[in-house]
């Protein structure tokens, strides 16, 4: 599996191909990918197969301010971010919001799914925000997804936790937000 920068043009018939057995999650990537790259709203990174012949994966990330406002209500939120981000951190910095990277949308074809595609897809994320957190310094300490009900265990495997627990806490989900700070990254891949 290698990993390629998107481009609508060279992989066009590759893209048509692709399905992830999830009519959102196929429907953004054929339809919406190419605008949010144009736009500069999102970046789509593909994995294709050692012979570039089917797209194993795709996911695309951008950056995104979370409302601190918003999320501080959920239990969950309070014991992940800790009292970094309570009272004292709007008011000595004037600041409602907060740096994230955004996992935006992550497929993975359906005849390699169960095979560790995504994992290895998502440890790529986890290598390049640490790359990117230390050459770079970005102020970016962890990352957020919107996650699809099916997909939250995977994720839950890999380090993520939930900020909202349950549809007691929000009662129309239509995904479970889920992060997963820089700290329990490096653990995730240097310890391993």
């Amino acid at each position: 599996m290698k990993k390629y920068f998107y481009n609508s043009f060279v992989y066009s018939d590759k893209i048509a191909a692709f399905d992830c057995d999830n009519k959102r999650l196929n429907d953004f990537f054929h339809n919406e990918a190419a605008t949010l790259e144009e736009y500069g709203l999102g970046n789509t990174t593909l994995f294709l197969d050692d012979n570039k012949e089917k797209i194993q994966g795709f996911y695309t990330l951008s950056l995104k301010n979370l409302d601190i406002d918003y999320l501080k209500g959920y239990q969950n939120f309070k014991s992940f971010m800790g009292s970094r981000f309570g009272n004292e951190l709007i008011q000595r910095f004037n600041t409602k919001s907060f740096p994230v990277l955004e996992i935006m949308c992550f497929g993975v074809a359906k005849e390699f799914q169960r095979q560790y595609v995504g994992a290895e897809m998502l440890g790529a994320i986890y290598q390049d925000v640490l790359d990117f957190r230390f050459h770079y310094t970005l102020p970016v300490n962890s990352i957020y997804i919107d996650a699809l009900y099916e997909a939250t265990e995977f994720y839950k495997d890999l380090g993520f936790e939930f900020v909202a627990l349950s549809d007691k806490e929000n009662n129309s989900l239509n995904f479970y937000p889920m992060m997963i700070n820089l700290t329990k990254i490096n653990d995730i891949i240097y310890n391993n």
